[in-house]
């Protein structure tokens, strides 16, 4: 494992341990959590324990965790053989509490075609009420098969994920696993990418490599899961109880001001930056979305454009607390508004 000295949002140097926790394998798989936690541990790191600490950057206020994955430890965490052991652990943790894995984390979002035409909807939604030209050519970082760019009707849609698997492509959708062939591909008029950054080590080298594939006025439509407050929340709570960081595949937790700071680094412009409630993988999961367009040179990043967390809580809790009873998420995507800066 590698511990990270500085920020991977601005590169600062002062972080500050909001929580360390020492991670032990248990043999008792209580939870699908504990198993995770097992799973990391004994088929991925080796270890018997390790302690986790969640810090915050006091420059840009971003999460993360440290110690974290290095490459050799991230190709095993995301290889076959890891998924299959994880599904292991995860029979052992059903076995020991009764319930299944959606049962025991949060509610269940509906059936899987209706969740999936809803995403498809809300993205293409989203990003055309952006969009004023055509978009002629697009590209889906880590889309597996490409299912959620199906209603960009007249683009050229390819994928590019490194355990691309062509036979599962969707159709009109095609695939390279190539970094190389993606520059041959280039230039893109948008790019989209959905829960990829929380598990990258360094996000921002990611973004930046990624410019080189887009052109002045191209959008980046960018999902990542809301899980910034969760983190605050059992900082606060440590001062009256017990509270854990555990070892997980998500390296870092963004808030919407943390995510506009990483792309305005990068040179983009953020036109929208919400929290939402989304379907994903047959779970009601909070996420935040965020669609930039590209300007070529980085944008200046003021502290009074950074909302406090209560306003970010706030806007998290009464989303939330309106479609918790909502179990079909179907229907138009809500039609955002600009951001103003």
């Amino acid at each position: 494992m590698i511990h990270l000295k500085t920020c991977p949002i601005c590169d600062c140097h002062e972080l500050h341990p909001l929580l360390s926790t020492v991670n032990r394998y248990d043999e008792n798989f209580a939870s699908h959590r504990n198993a995770e936690i097992n799973h990391i541990l004994k088929n991925v790191l080796d270890i018997d324990e390790v302690q986790i600490s969640a810090l915050q950057c006091q420059e840009c206020k971003h999460l993360f965790l440290s110690p974290t994955f290095s490459q050799q430890e991230i190709e095993r965490l995301y290889s076959t053989q890891s998924a299959e052991q994880m599904h292991v652990f995860y029979q052992k943790a059903e076995q020991h509490s009764g319930r299944s894995y959606q049962e025991e984390t949060c509610s269940v979002s509906g059936n899987r075609s209706e969740e999936l035409s809803f995403r498809q909807q809300f993205i293409r939604d989203v990003v055309l009420n952006f969009r004023k030209k055509d978009i002629g050519k697009l590209l889906d970082i880590g889309g597996a098969n490409g299912e959620n760019i199906l209603l960009f009707k007249q683009a050229q849609k390819y994928v590019y994920d490194l355990d691309l698997r062509p036979e599962n492509l969707a159709p009109e959708v095609e695939g390279t696993s190539s970094i190389a062939e993606v520059q041959q591909l280039a230039p893109f008029d948008l790019l989209i990418s959905t829960h990829t950054l929380e598990h990258i080590v360094s996000p921002k080298a990611m973004i930046s490599d990624y410019t080189a594939f887009i052109r002045e006025g191209s959008l980046f439509y960018i999902e990542v899961p809301s899980e910034y407050l969760s983190i605050l929340m059992k900082h606060y709570l440590s001062r009256f109880r017990e509270t854990r960081v555990d070892i997980h595949w998500h390296i870092n937790f963004f808030s919407p001001s943390s995510l506009k700071r990483l792309m305005e680094q990068c040179g983009f412009r953020p036109l929208y930056v919400k929290t939402h409630l989304m379907p994903y993988n047959d779970l009601s999961m909070r996420v935040i979305v965020g669609v930039f367009e590209y300007t070529g040179a980085p944008q200046s990043f003021s502290p009074r454009f950074n909302p406090v967390w209560w306003q970010e809580f706030a806007n998290d809790f009464l989303q939330t607390l309106y479609l918790k009873g909502h179990r079909k998420l179907l229907g138009t995507a809500p039609k955002p508004k600009p951001f103003s800066i």
